[in-house]
């Protein structure tokens, strides 16, 4: 993340790219700074996502019946689960 020096930095860039770049090295140096730029913004308006603790279960024909059972009685008794 970009501090906010940085960022003004970049925005001061954006506009003021040096001459003696051009063709695609002066489109992919403004693409970076839009996209510094875009992220700090984005970081600013939202909080840092922390996704919820999971273990992924592969169920398989090898899945034995007890296993399966914990799976199933874990899934209905909790109140997220992604399928």
């Amino acid at each position: 993340m970009l501090s906010e020096a940085e960022y003004y930095t970049a925005l001061q860039n954006v506009n003021n790219i040096p001459c003696n770049i051009h063709g695609h090295h002066r489109q992919n140096y403004k693409q970076s700074l839009n996209k510094q730029i875009q992220e700090y913004e984005y970081n600013l308006k939202y909080e840092k996502f922390e996704p919820l603790p999971h273990i992924p279960y592969f169920i398989n024909k090898t899945t034995t019946a007890p296993t399966l059972h914990q799976l199933i009685q874990a899934a209905t008794s909790s109140s997220e689960s992604i399928i």
